[in-house]
């Protein structure tokens, strides 16, 4: 197998990952809304893997400097140096941007603001990407996982009912069955009965001189 069929393969193993996995849709909704849990001069480090990452990444930062919220650090993307790559391979991808959390209000009223909006983001919503290029993963939270494990444990008393709808209703065929056998057993021995019965009653014939 040549090179460029393993790379062609690679993308498109990438690409259903991707898509299956909804990693732009998460990375666009984890960078719109990390910026609220920073506090004033708190760093924000982001790794990506591949172009298009790197791109979200980018125009996040961009849009928030242009709105006042960050300041880019890094203008220009931060990739491994060859000798890094020599000793960890999977880093030939890596991508670093840095921004700097800027508060729009200075002082104290500005530190008080960025401490609400923290603690508001941080109960909506929260994301991370795994440095070891995995998907991201959603923290589910507890209202929803109530739910979940509600509507679980309905479902389950639901096929519990069903499941013994269903035996009984077997159990029911089962006992009509043995009932219909126990009377033609009763029926063939008042028969059998009856002949006995009426093989008593005949006389005895005479003995011949």
């Amino acid at each position: 197998m040549g090179k460029a069929e393993t790379a062609s393969r690679n993308k498109t193993f990438l690409a259903l990952r991707i898509a299956v996995n909804r990693e732009m849709e998460e990375l666009g909704q984890f960078l719109s809304r990390t910026p609220a849990t920073m506090n004033s001069g708190g760093r924000w480090v982001v790794l990506s893997y591949h172009s298009r990452e790197d791109r979200l990444v980018k125009h996040a930062f961009q849009e928030g400097e242009r709105a006042g919220t960050l300041r880019v650090l890094t203008k220009h993307v931060i990739q491994p140096s060859e000798q890094e790559m020599l000793g960890n391979p999977r880093s030939r991808s890596a991508k670093l941007r840095c921004a700097e959390r800027v508060s729009p209000l200075g002082g104290r009223q500005g530190n008080v603001m960025a401490r609400k909006k923290k603690t508001a983001a941080m109960l909506e919503f929260q994301t991370v990407k795994r440095i070891d290029n995995s998907r991201l993963v959603r923290h589910v939270e507890p209202v929803k996982m109530r739910n979940y494990y509600r509507t679980v444990a309905l479902g389950g008393i639901v096929a519990a009912f069903f499941m013994l709808y269903i035996y009984q209703h077997f159990r029911c065929i089962d006992l009509s069955f043995q009932l219909e056998d126990v009377r033609g057993r009763q029926t063939e021995a008042a028969a059998l009965n009856s002949s006995l019965k009426a093989g008593d009653r005949e006389p005895a014939e005479p003995d011949a001189d």
